[in-house]
């Protein structure tokens, strides 16, 4: 913490978490893939990084600066919750239901899905 700030260089994530976002960019890349579908892969890729690089980044930092404000002016360590900072996190990020069933809609129209034979 230097003059009241933080910065967070690094958030460890999952391997499962790596392997989706890295099927999301080779599908949004993939030449022979619709570019309707890939436009929609985009925007998810987009707000998937933009919430862990963004809002996430954004939620911890806040609350190290809280954290640490109360722990060196007191002393000791406050009591919290982390399911408090979950649910921060969960309020401000970017949901993906929409892109989703945009994505879905997508595929669906291409591949012909509910069109009568």
């Amino acid at each position: 913490m230097k003059k009241g700030e933080i910065d967070i260089e690094k958030i460890y994530l999952t391997k499962r978490h790596s392997d989706f976002t890295k099927q999301i960019s080779e599908f949004k890349d993939d030449p022979f893939m619709p570019s309707s579908i890939q436009k929609t892969l985009n925007e998810l890729f987009n707000d998937i990084n933009n919430n862990l690089r963004t809002i996430l980044k954004g939620e911890l930092e806040c609350f190290m600066i809280d954290f640490s404000k109360e722990y060196f002016n007191k002393g000791n360590a406050p009591k919290f919750d982390p399911i408090g900072v979950y649910n921060n996190f969960n309020h401000s990020r970017v949901h993906h239901r929409e892109t989703l069933n945009k994505l879905n809609e997508d595929i669906r129209k291409y591949l012909r899905i509910d069109e009568k034979w």
